[in-house]
């Protein structure tokens, strides 16, 4: 995740926002949570110059989900765009099947996107 607020190389599906949560991992209590700047601000840049790691960083993938990615690959405050809740509700007019094709297209989505991350922060 460093790489990406980093260097500014992230794929093209990524989009870096404008959160994240840095730790020393020299002293694990020195922690910095960054909201609503810049990350590429060369203030923030300062701190990965100087080892700082990033363990949190909330991110959109294709425009079509919001989310926190934890550096142990957790992924929490999942957020869909309009488009997939639109597809979604649009899917049928029944109440179960509602569910059931609100369900399968989510889901659909986090298997996309969990597969694009591990592509993207594979260790080589």
């Amino acid at each position: 995740m460093r790489r990406c607020v980093q260097k500014e190389d992230c794929p093209r599906s990524l989009e870096i926002e404008d959160s994240c949560l840095l730790q020393n991992p020299l002293a694990v209590s020195k922690i910095i949570r960054i909201k609503g700047q810049e990350l590429f601000a060369k203030s923030i840049q300062l701190f990965l110059t100087d080892g700082y790691k990033v363990n949190e960083l909330l991110i959109t993938w294709q425009d079509g989900v919001s989310l926190v990615l934890k550096e142990n690959f957790h992924l929490c405050a999942i957020r869909y765009s309009e488009v997939v809740v639109s597809k979604a509700n649009n899917a049928f007019e029944l109440d179960e099947e509602q569910w059931t094709a609100n369900f399968i297209i989510m889901v659909g989505v986090l298997n996309l996107l969990v597969d694009d991350l591990l592509k993207i922060f594979e260790k080589k």
